[in-house]
């Protein structure tokens, strides 16, 4: 696939491997998914699935659904979006963010401060003085 070209690009998505691919297609031709969201056997493979797929990931972090839960987004900007909308911001609250950042990081700022949450802009320099500081 990449004969002859040099991709470098991986921030906002990297390339699968061929064996991913031949996975993926082979348990899309053995399986039908459905919408979660209803009752067929279809639907159940789906849930089981994704209910699998959280176990794994908790699984992975070395916690448990007791303690955490797994949130599928469409991406990082719809994650930032569902945090900030969701922190209990109040006035004691201050939101720190790097200053050479994704811009979905930098809208976080405007939920937070309209919450009364201050905001603080540091460098990566200040970052690794402040780390420095602590031992």
């Amino acid at each position: 696939r990449l004969k002859g070209m040099v991709y470098l690009d991986h921030t906002g998505t990297t390339h699968y491997a061929q064996s991913q691919l031949e996975a993926y297609m082979q348990d899309l031709q053995t399986n039908v998914y459905g919408n979660p969201h209803t009752r067929s056997a279809s639907s159940r493979l789906t849930t089981d699935t994704i209910d699998q797929l959280r176990f794994r990931i908790l699984q992975h972090f070395n916690t448990s659904v007791e303690h955490h839960s797994v949130i599928f987004t469409s991406g990082c900007t719809g994650a930032l979006r569902l945090l900030a909308d969701s922190f209990p911001w109040d006035d004691g609250s201050v939101f720190s963010y790097l200053e050479d950042n994704h811009t979905s990081v930098l809208g976080i700022r405007e939920v937070a401060a309209k919450e009364g949450a201050k905001i603080v802009c540091v460098t990566e320099e200040e970052v690794v003085s402040f780390s420095n500081e602590d031992g």
